[in-house]
């Protein structure tokens, strides 16, 4: 793998996961995935006796395992149902922040810190893998050989990923041109010389006002989330006065820190996408580490958005 090391991805995601957005896409999903997600997971999911054993991968703030979770009561089941992810994940702040899911939550077993590819669970245990955007962003040969050593004979592998050339990456690589175009007003290392006190107030106030000139200007032209959000941050400071600005400092640390990991998580994303391009029959390493391809395609949600591609698996 290229680009940040794990750690450093870990860590944007940790801070991602712990303001609680349920998906990685919280722009199209306000709650949980529903629609043809939600069916298809349900579909997978029924394959699943009772008393069985599903470990969802990369699972972030556990929307898969919910979704487990409930299909679990609906069907009137008992599953063993394990979230798995590198990041750090926090439970009690996960039940906090999503109080509606806490009986759900009570029968989920997180394991954070953890990456899929050396996690130490028994072998042939696990009756259903699961990943929704997760499984692409391990190492594809180890993440292969760990799920056949995982799944039970019959056992199954479910996955969607991104696909290359869906909706989602297009909104991806446009947000990639709005941080291209924040890094290039330098705006980010004006907030760090600020809070590490390298810059003064007036300095930094040149850049304040800077950055709410050419960030108001594209927001007039595409008022996204990004744009809006720094042209709230600054369009704050500019009213305040730089005599008003060491009151801030301390929030300041949110926003650069805000901006840093969004901006970490974006291209941690990009770079699987493009991985991916390159190699677009990146999932036949599963077929070569032993299992049997049954099922795949392209995932539509409300029958028009292409949200990505799913792959189904059987262990022999």
């Amino acid at each position: 793998m290229t680009g940040a090391t794990r750690s450093d991805r870990s860590a944007h995601w940790s801070r991602y996961w712990a303001k609680g957005a349920l998906t990685s896409l919280p722009q199209d999903f306000s709650g949980n995935y529903d629609g043809e997600i939600a069916a298809f997971w349900h579909e997978q999911f029924d394959r699943v006796p009772d008393g069985g054993h599903l470990v969802d991968i990369c699972t972030g703030n556990g929307a898969i395992a919910l979704l487990a979770a409930d299909r679990a009561r609906q069907l009137g089941r008992e599953w063993h149902i394990i979230g798995l992810d590198a990041a750090r994940l926090d439970p009690s702040q996960m039940a906090a922040q999503h109080r509606g899911h806490g009986y759900l939550l009570e029968h989920i077993e997180l394991l954070d810190e953890q990456p899929f590819e050396v996690v130490s669970l028994k072998a042939g245990s696990v009756d259903l893998l699961t990943s929704q955007y997760g499984i692409e962003y391990c190492d594809w040969p180890r993440a292969a050989n760990q799920a056949v050593r995982l799944l039970k004979t019959g056992g199954h592998l479910a996955m969607v990923s991104h696909a290359v050339d869906s909706d989602l990456l297009a909104t991806m690589r446009n947000e990639a041109r709005e941080y291209e175009r924040i890094a290039r007003l330098k705006f980010v290392p004006a907030l760090t010389a600020w809070i590490d006190e390298r810059i003064d107030a007036r300095r930094f106030h040149q850049v304040v006002r800077d950055v709410r000139r050419a960030v108001g200007r594209e927001y007039r032209h595409r008022p996204t989330p990004l744009y809006r959000y720094v042209l709230q941050v600054v369009e704050t400071l500019w009213r305040a006065g730089q005599e008003q600005y060491p009151r801030y400092r301390q929030s300041l640390v949110a926003v650069r820190d805000e901006l840093v990991s969004g901006h970490g998580r974006l291209a941690d994303m990009l770079r699987v996408n493009e991985a991916m391009a390159e190699d677009p029959g990146w999932t036949r390493l599963f077929v070569d580490a032993g299992l049997i391809e049954i099922d795949g395609g392209e995932l539509l949600y409300q029958q028009r958005h292409r949200v990505g591609r799913f792959n189904v698996f059987r262990k022999p």
